[in-house]
């Protein structure tokens, strides 16, 4: 299977560093980064090998694996990409003036351009990281049991021994204030499918966005034909997660794993912020622990 990725990349210090994007030290994003792409390499691409002591050598294993091409999608100067530790032969750098909150639409455009070469089409937040070598394949099969009418998304996860409880999923249900002209509602409320011999139950999401989507060369066909492909209409929560997810949420039903099995498909947000926030610990570490230093602001 031949695959496009595009990341939507910014790193730029505001002074406040509610995020890590605009935080003072660029190593988390850095590190975030770096992880994400080695991961789809590792898990998709390989080579992979085990060693054969007995006899040895080195012996091939995972059998045919995928074609990969990554883009990491920038703004002006406001990146890590030169700072990155990875072969630049493993991702495209497209530098471009858009504005940073509407990267995820450019990216998108990057997508629409490749329409012929690829038969999967990704979008992802620049601190999202794949652990699961069978989450194509998840996405997949979904799409051959309901259609090209839906998609399905992850969900985005944080996980740290650091806080009282070990994992917390990102994205919860909002509601019609988030997103007051559009609602996913273009499907079933639930879907059951059985995959080894486990019921699997997914949900119309009841937060449509999740920092990235998938979707095949069909529905990307349909997909580009809408009016709205390239819009950067704000009506989804806030201008970052409409410039991501509200077209996505125009032309499908989004669909997410249920809760009850929320890890059959999941991907990490590279960060701590929401663990913070469940566990009552301020986001901003440095802005809580040395409000006067405000050079210090930023870190977390």
């Amino acid at each position: 299977m031949r695959i496009l990725v595009t990341f939507a990349h910014y790193y730029k210090y505001d002074g406040i560093g509610f995020h890590s994007s605009r935080g003072n030290d660029p190593a988390p994003r850095i590190a975030a980064l770096t992880r994400a792409i080695a991961n789809l390499y590792g898990h998709f691409t390989g080579p992979a090998l085990e060693y054969n002591y007995a006899d040895e050598v080195a012996e091939a294993a995972n059998g045919e694996r995928h074609h990969l091409a990554v883009v990491i999608c920038t703004t002006q100067q406001e990146h890590v990409v030169d700072r990155l530790e990875l072969d630049r032969a493993l991702f495209i750098h497209h530098k471009s003036d858009t504005p940073p909150l509407e990267l995820a639409i450019e990216c998108r455009r990057i997508l629409a351009n490749n329409l012929e070469q690829f038969d999967l089409f990704c979008f992802m937040e620049d601190d999202l990281v794949i652990h699961d070598p069978t989450f194509f394949e998840k996405i997949l099969w979904f799409n051959s049991q309901v259609g090209d009418g839906a998609v399905l998304l992850p969900n985005r996860y944080e996980m740290s021994v650091k806080f009282p409880f070990r994992k917390v999923y990102c994205d919860g249900s909002i509601n019609r204030t988030h997103s007051p002209v559009y609602w996913n509602d273009k499907g079933p409320p639930q879907l059951t499918g059985s995959v080894f011999n486990r019921e699997i139950q997914f949900r119309l999401a009841t937060s449509p966005h999740a920092g990235c989507y998938f979707v095949t060369q069909r529905q990307m066909r349909q997909w580009v034909q809408a009016p709205w492909f390239l819009s950067n209409e704000v009506s989804l929560i806030g201008p970052l997660e409409s410039a991501a997810s509200q077209a996505l949420l125009r032309s499908f039903a989004i669909y997410k794993p249920a809760l009850v099995n929320a890890d059959f498909l999941e991907l990490q947000h590279d960060y701590d912020r929401f663990m913070r926030y469940f566990s009552g610990q301020p986001i901003n570490r440095v802005a809580e622990e040395d409000k006067h230093n405000i050079g210090r602001i930023g870190e977390g």
